[in-house]
């Protein structure tokens, strides 16, 4: 009798705490989505102007035509807006509260947008030619999908069983000896590290689920596709999701580059990707995938899974990368599909994107930040990207000096340029980490002395050898890349290379590295730094900003940027820009003229 009223006790104290939890993921949706409808309607009520300025808004578009699947052309004198692939956006002809139509973005350029309509009923209203046309951030209301995927969860057996007591901490995974010892030895005949054989073999055995800890450079893509592989191998479905379309494209190559065959794998998405060499269909029902009894991969956003692309389509295991970005009623949204899961990710590097958390709370409301360190998790330390100079700054700053350079990596060195050149001193072979202090004030979304610096800069390297390719700008708004490539276009001429070089923010450059990343803050007035300091002293994206490099890092920033941060150091993120800056060698920038406040 007392040991069946101890267990009644258990589980009513884990159904309790179960039911706690959807409250609390609930509550976090509808509050998420009360404050995205305050927030854009603060935003459309701003000047015209002013939204342009901050980087949120497009005007003086014209309708080219259609590109074919339903993507439509729209061409601009400039494109400052911060935009990127799957956004959703209004087209408008001045008043975005009534918008020609709501639209998805395919690719946004400096002076091009391609984008899809939501609705196949709103393409009438472009027409080539027509002009005069404003595109504004937009949003749907997802409450309703989100909410019915928590009422999913528990009221499903899966729900119940499965994701609850995941999401709850009541349930370890348990681990097949066999197959551990299997997938371990073959890790390692393919040429894997221990950390990495065993983050294959542990997510391989588990029998609910194993996280894959990832810092920058450490192979984490590679881990994930060689589980891939190897769970397809054993007839397993696979869906291989994250929070972004790049992330799950990038993952869908590295599978077909293990060894998967091309037509076991689908992407499911309302628009294909051009750039996507793999099979694409918008739904997976009639996809030749539909009925197949072997293993296969499909790659879909969550939001798929509630809809007719791939609404009562069932899986064997979910992975789910960059899951350090995936919020909880995100996560749980996937893991109905399966009863396996797999998540990789970084909670050192960017977080869920949320208008009610500050960056650390949005980390614990990450799937990642919800199970990491609890025991089911493997860290990769060793990264092959970043050389022993620049590793040293995130690996003390980040991952409790755990993160250590490969042998081969440590002792890369960056070329340099010509002995004798203007910039001898910062793209030498050495330091790896410079900072150049640019001597400006008042700048907000651009700074005219860093972009003539930096183009002067990234045309010295390409002189020198350096293939733009290879070099890396992060910006933390797209008007000061804008201003950057036209810069630089008057510098090199008609370079046929000038495409491959990434002049962007944090979240374009995630995923990717260069041999030299130059960091151009922008900002020196202290007004406009206060006012966008979570977000660009952010220790996340500081920290991905960073690791993008193997050899190089260059800094260019104003001493008034640099002084304000000291001022704010009992913030955790000035407080970290600040030790980025501390740990750089300083060149101090001559510069002819008087500081222009603006550009």
């Amino acid at each position: 009798m007392i040991a069946n009223q101890s267990m009644d006790t258990r589980t009513l104290s884990d159904s309790t705490l179960a039911t706690h939890l959807l409250d609390e993921l609930a509550d976090f949706v509808r509050r998420e989505q009360a404050h995205q409808c305050e927030a854009f309607e603060r935003l459309w009520a701003k000047p015209e102007a002013d939204r342009v300025l901050e980087g949120r808004c497009i005007v003086g578009l014209e309708v080219a035509g259609p590109v074919g699947d339903g993507i439509w052309r729209l061409r601009c004198a400039e494109n400052d807006a911060c935009f990127r692939e799957g956004d959703l956006v209004r087209v408008h002809q001045g008043n975005p509260r009534n918008p020609l139509l709501d639209a998805v973005i395919v690719t946004a350029e400096d002076t091009t947008v391609d984008l899809k309509p939501w609705s196949k009923a709103s393409l009438k209203a472009l027409q080539p030619g027509l002009r005069g046309l404003v595109i504004d951030p937009s949003w749907l209301d997802l409450t309703k999908m989100y909410l019915d995927a928590l009422e999913a969860v528990e009221k499903s057996e899966r729900g119940r069983e499965r994701v609850l007591p995941l999401l709850a901490g009541t349930r370890r995974p348990k681990l097949d000896s066999v197959e551990m010892d299997a997938a371990m030895a073959a890790a390692r005949e393919d040429g894997f590290d221990e950390a990495q054989a065993e983050a294959v073999a542990s997510a391989c055995a588990s029998d609910s689920c194993w996280l894959v800890h990832g810092p920058p450079g450490t192979g984490k893509t590679r881990v994930l596709a060689r589980i891939a592989t190897r769970l397809v191998a054993q007839g397993e479905r696979i869906l291989v999701t994250s929070f972004t379309h790049r992330a799950i494209n990038n993952l869908l190559e590295a599978i077909a580059a293990m060894g998967v065959e091309r037509r076991l794998i689908a992407r499911i998405a309302p628009a294909q990707d051009p750039r996507l060499g793999l099979p694409q269909f918008e739904s997976f029902h009639g996809c030749p995938l539909d009925g197949c009894d072997s293993g296969y991969v499909v790659g879909a956003t969550p939001f798929a899974l509630r809809t007719h692309r791939l609404r009562d389509v069932d899986f064997d295991r979910v992975i789910v990368d960059e899951a350090s970005q995936v919020t909880l009623p995100l996560a749980a949204m996937a893991m109905l599909a399966a009863d396996r899961y797999i998540f990789a990710g970084d909670d050192k590097q960017l977080p869920p994107v949320s208008l009610t958390l500050d960056p650390q709370e949005a980390v614990s409301m990450s799937i990642f930040g919800r199970l990491t360190g609890n025991g089911f998790d493997t860290l990769l330390p060793v990264t092959r990207r970043l050389n022993a100079e620049l590793c040293r700054w995130p690996s003390e700053t980040f991952y409790l000096s755990r993160l250590k350079p490969h042998p081969m990596a440590a002792a890369r060195r960056f070329p340099g340029t010509v002995p004798g050149s203007g910039f001898a001193d910062a793209l030498g072979p050495e330091p790896g980490l410079v900072w150049m202090a640019v001597p400006h004030e008042g700048a907000r979304t651009c700074a005219m002395e860093e972009v003539t610096l930096l183009a002067d800069m990234i045309a010295e390297l390409v002189r020198g050898g350096v293939p733009l390719r290879e070099i890396g700008v992060v910006v933390p708004f797209r008007r000061q890349a804008r201003l950057l490539r036209l810069n630089l276009r008057g510098k090199l001429g008609p370079h046929e290379a000038i495409g491959e070089l990434v002049a962007d923010t944090v979240e374009r450059m995630q995923g990717q590295e260069r041999e030299v990343v130059f960091l151009s803050f922008a900002t020196s007035a202290p007004d406009f730094a206060r006012s966008i300091q979570r977000f660009l002293f952010q220790p996340q994206r500081l920290n991905v900003a960073v690791t993008r490099a193997r050899t190089k890092v260059v800094i260019l920033a104003s001493p008034a940027l640099a002084d304000y941060a000291r001022r704010e150091s009992d913030d955790p993120g000035a407080a970290t820009f600040v030790s980025l800056l501390e740990r750089a060698r300083r060149i101090d920038v001559d510069l002819p003229g008087a500081a222009t406040p603006e550009c």
